[in-house]
């Protein structure tokens, strides 16, 4: 029996739908009010593959073009739940109830008459309104079908999603199918009563009215058509494969992908942000020397210079994939609320003593920066290490999926971001996406057992211990944090101690997390030592400076409620005196923000520190006897005017509160 669920795909994207799609999809809605609805944005899709298709998951993403997504999505959509498939550029003009039966049938609509002609076939079916329930043998030979053929493409993005994917493969497994009587096909007539002729015909002001109106009145839904494939290919720009852009890749492997970093004989990728359309830069690049430009929009390609792609960040995203497929180089992937560069950097120091790297510049941990850390890789490159960063559920899944880690750390999870994860479960559950991957596919963890949520979603993989405790592969203890972290560790029951340049105890999980990955790849504990000892921090992450009037801990480039926490705690401990504490606002906590700002002061009021100034509109909402100005701006009128000297400072807040300017006044 069919399940009345009625399911749209966005294509993959979590942008606005749009007025137009919206009131189109309404009206499926409107005439099955007793049906149930369901949506499906980028970040669910991604979660129903790894959770229900893990089988698929290489395939699925491997695609090179987003329309082979969109399509495979809803067959599996359909066999696991049932229901009817829809696009959003279908339009309902009454219930459908009357045209399906009880019975065991799936169904699909024939395509207009006008479009067989792209058929050998009598029979043309459509893929963009189809109906079945759960587990119909015919999807399950459609999933076979798709699962069974290579990714691999010939570079017609027109042939290769209407023979892979779409209704080309569709129409001929139907033909070789035994069981057509478990098959309804819905007529064109009442299903898509207008070809897209009529429709462009209709929008250019050309056609037949009154022959169009006695089409519609015999219809129960309409077609419009809208990004179809049923077009001449020759009325379309010519997009490339990521074969044919890779071999360009190789002549000329300088990636830019601002306007501010471009060099002669690179590729400009045309990344679009919130607030920028890099297509519209494509032109200046070529002409300050880029040898191409990959733009996402036909109206600007002007000659063979451009390379015109369905998206460019998700083209730049396959382009890595494909590039670190082809070389097969060892990830260790990171993430966690904080920690993350400082862990990546250690392990960097150590692993460079004996092996040649790449590792995520800086912060620049999203899918672009991981994509971009791929495409550094050279074949002498023995091991990349990559930094994932995510402020939405997802985002760590996303990045996996290009990265490929074959071995993962989490430094820990606590609240950041709220914006985006609306929970601290869901913070918790976005950084596991990197177990699930590593669990998938048979990866390696270096876990810290004294974290109970880590080690609770651990199983299944193999793993390597550090922390505390003193049966763990790595084990270790603070020796003296005043101000520099001093500690000893022990592997196999031989002891070492370390005095860093590093400042905090909290940053002695991210010391053992390097020393537990130096060990595991065969570096001796004499030159793990060493490395760990030279390791000076930099970006204003635990940095010790001392300057003509004060002793500065400066730790401006992040901030979040356990990042903060930790930080007073250690500079509590700090025997310097007198102590001054200078915070800005911990950013992207949403609702919880004014609470969490309240929860430091209290800590203030607790420490009871011999200065504090706040900064920020977020601690200016919560009560207190301390200086707090608004912004950053006005916190330099005061410095300036009110010198502070003899005392040790802790300079923390998140970067783009911008407290790294106060410095040079301290």
């Amino acid at each position: 029996m069919i399940p009345k669920i009625i399911h749209q795909v966005w294509e993959g994207r979590t942008e606005y739908l749009g007025d137009v799609y919206k009131a189109l999809g309404n009206t499926w809605k409107n005439f099955h009010p007793d049906w149930d609805y369901e949506f499906w944005d980028e970040n669910r899709i991604d979660k129903f593959i790894y959770d229900y298709y893990p089988e698929m998951i290489d395939v699925f993403y491997g695609y090179p073009y987003d329309i082979q997504r969109w399509h495979t999505i809803r067959y599996l959509i359909l066999y696991k739940l049932g229901g009817l498939y829809v696009d959003f550029d279908y339009e309902c003009l009454e219930s459908i109830d009357s045209f399906i039966s009880d019975d065991d049938k799936c169904y699909f609509v024939m395509e207009p008459k006008q479009h067989v002609h792209l058929s050998n076939s009598n029979i043309f079916l459509n893929n963009t309104l189809m109906i079945s329930p759960k587990e119909h043998s015919f999807l399950k030979v459609i999933i076979r079908n798709i699962r069974s053929k290579s990714i691999l493409n010939i570079g017609d993005k027109y042939l290769d999603a209407l023979n892979t994917t779409g209704v080309l493969m569709l129409t001929d497994l139907y033909e070789k199918y035994a069981e057509k009587k478990s098959i309804g096909i819905l007529p064109s007539e009442q299903f898509a009563p207008l070809s897209r002729e009529d429709i462009q015909s209709y929008i250019h002001g050309s056609a037949d009215e009154k022959l169009l109106e006695r089409k519609i009145q015999k219809a129960a839904a309409i077609h419009y058509f809208n990004n179809t494939w049923l077009i001449n290919k020759r009325n379309k720009f010519f997009q490339v494969s990521i074969p044919y852009l890779y071999q360009i890749f190789l002549e000329h492997p300088v990636i830019c992908v601002d306007k501010t970093d471009i060099l002669p004989g690179a590729l400009f990728f045309a990344i679009r942000g919130a607030s920028y359309n890099g297509n519209e830069f494509a032109k200046k690049a070529l002409e300050m020397g880029c040898s191409y430009a990959v733009v996402d929009d036909p109206t600007v390609v002007a000659n063979e210079h451009y390379l015109l792609v369905d998206d460019v960040l998700k083209t730049l995203e396959r382009l890595a994939d494909y590039h670190h497929q082809i070389l097969k180089t060892p990830v260790i992937g990171i993430t966690g609320t904080c920690g993350k560069t400082t862990t990546k950097d250690l392990i960097v120091t150590v692993l460079s003593t004996k092996y040649k790297l790449v590792s995520t510049r800086n912060s620049e941990n999203s899918t672009l920066g991981a994509s971009l850390t791929l495409l550094s890789l050279k074949p002498e490159h023995e091991i990349a290490i990559i930094e994932m960063g995510a402020c939405h559920p997802g985002m760590i899944r996303e990045i996996s999926r290009i990265v490929r880690p074959q071995y993962g750390i989490i430094t820990n999870i606590g609240l950041a971001h709220l914006n985006g994860f609306g929970s601290f479960d869901n913070v918790l559950q976005t950084k596991l996406e990197l177990y699930d991957y590593l669990r998938q596919f048979g990866g390696t963890i270096f876990i810290h057992t004294e974290n109970e949520y880590l080690m609770a979603k651990s199983e299944g993989i193999k793993k390597i211990f550090y922390g505390e405790t003193e049966t763990n592969f790595v084990s270790g203890k603070v020796i003296n944090s005043d101000p520099y972290l001093y500690f000893k560790w022990s592997n196999a029951k031989i002891e070492h101690v370390v005095l860093t340049n590093i400042v905090g105890k909290y940053n002695l999980l991210n010391a053992l997390a390097a020393i537990a990955v130096g060990l595991y790849f065969d570096i001796p504990a004499i030159t793990i030592n060493k490395a760990i000892e030279n390791f000076v921090p930099i970006n204003n992450r635990s940095q010790w400076k001392k300057t003509l009037r004060n002793n500065l801990i400066i730790d401006t480039y992040n901030a979040n409620p356990y990042s903060m926490h930790a930080a007073l705690d250690n500079f509590f401990t700090i025997s310097m005196t007198p102590k001054a504490v200078i915070l800005g606002d911990m950013l992207g906590l949403g609702d919880k923000s004014t609470e969490l700002h309240m929860n430091i002061v209290k800590k203030l009021d607790k420490y009871k520190f011999d200065m504090v100034i706040l900064c920020g509109e977020q601690f200016s909402m919560v009560n207190s006897n301390y200086f707090c100005f608004s912004n950053v701006d006005m916190l330099i009128l005061h410095l300036s005017a009110n010198i502070i000297q003899g005392y040790t400072i802790l300079i923390k807040g998140s970067n783009k509160m911008n407290l790294n300017r106060v410095i040079d006044l301290l």
